[in-house]
């Protein structure tokens, strides 16, 4: 009996998961705006806030909501050669 050939193409993915976490973001120096207003008072700076944020979310201490992956995605890598238009 002979053995049918059979073939595939490995095609490169990338899967990327979303999850909703929590951080508490200290309430410092490094987050607000280093000028008072006219009131002297001091603001955060949301731009800071959220640079501050994202650092500290890659941690080992931020707080994963359990249940709460949002999106799961699976799309042909933008390096893929599958990906790149036929040339003619």
């Amino acid at each position: 009996m002979t053995e049918r050939k059979t073939y595939s193409i490995s095609v490169r993915l990338r899967r990327t998961v979303t999850e909703e976490a929590f951080v508490s973001v200290p309430l410092d120096a490094e987050i607000t705006d280093p000028t008072p207003d006219k009131g002297g008072q001091f603001h955060v700076d949301g731009n800071k806030l959220m640079k501050a944020a994202v650092r500290l979310g890659y941690g080992p201490r931020y707080a994963v909501v359990p249940g709460t992956r949002t999106d799961r995605r699976t799309s042909p890598n933008s390096e893929s050669p599958s990906s790149k238009p036929a040339s003619k």
